[in-house]
């Protein structure tokens, strides 16, 4: 695979990265801190995420899949809890980018960059299966070995998935 395309794609999931962290830090954080939303519990997590995808809201689907890994990788339940640990959140939005930015090269590099010729509504069905799948996983958390792993796994591929929409619209 020539390079530089490995270049240009991580040269733009950068920039989309940066206008995401942006929007977490001006909204999601300061309007949950505001309006301390009840609601926002990590059992419903999924919940807004299905309703974000249906607004084609990609910047919120992208940090509401970190907020799930957060919630996941530190066992917290809600925002409010989130919130408290203010000055590690945007060490762990960091930390959890950088993984999936990682497991983004990889598979970047060994599919060839093939979503570069898939379609949004394609992208879109692979993110709600990632979705239905992490609801499946949470009813039967119980019976899946590695829960966490494939919870994080799932919440990666979703944010990623939706960058590369996020990538295709803006260019």
């Amino acid at each position: 695979m020539n390079n530089n395309k490995n270049i240009e794609t991580s040269v733009q999931y950068d920039m989309i990265l940066k206008k995401c962290k942006f929007f977490f830090k001006k909204k999601l954080i300061e309007n949950y801190k505001i309006n301390k939303e009840e609601d926002f519990q990590k059992k419903n997590i999924n919940n807004i995420i299905f309703s974000k995808i249906k607004k084609n809201q990609w910047i919120d689907v992208i940090n509401l899949s970190i907020i799930a890994i957060i919630f996941y990788e530190n066992n917290i339940i809600n925002m409010k809890m989130l919130i408290l640990i203010k000055k590690n959140i945007y060490n762990y939005y960091d930390l959890y980018t950088k993984k999936a930015k990682f497991l983004m090269i990889k598979k970047n590099f060994d599919y060839e960059e093939a979503w570069k010729i898939m379609e949004l509504s394609s992208m879109k069905d692979i993110i709600l299966q990632k979705l239905f799948r992490i609801q499946n996983m949470e009813k039967n958390f119980l019976y899946i070995k590695n829960f966490y792993e494939k919870i994080y796994d799932n919440y990666i591929d979703i944010l990623n998935y939706s960058i590369f929409i996020l990538m295709k619209i803006e260019k």
